[in-house]
């Protein structure tokens, strides 16, 4: 695991599970045991790590009819009696 790591810095875990399995190592470590050896031999700066934000924007609002979504679609002819089936499904 160390000379993967070694020779491509970017690699995270994730991606070295990953490379590890296709080598068919066994034991197979998990992610997070991967995670936790590279954090102690300082290979990664848990500073950096890429969190999700927190900021959520709900989909509910606070009155009724105030969200609206609409599905478009688009035909080639103005004609409802040139319209296919195939493109009314």
């Amino acid at each position: 695991m160390w000379e993967l790591r070694l020779s491509r810095a970017y690699w995270g875990p994730r991606r070295l599970v990953f490379e590890l399995a296709k080598r068919r190592v066994m034991p197979m470590p998990s992610e997070s045991a991967v995670y936790r050896a590279l954090l102690r031999a300082g290979m990664i700066d848990p500073s950096l790590r890429d969190r999700r934000s927190r900021e959520w924007k709900r989909w509910e609002r606070g009155s009724a009819m105030e969200l609206w979504q609409m599905d478009k679609l688009e035909l080639a002819s103005r004609d409802p009696w040139t319209w296919s089936r195939a493109a009314l499904k």
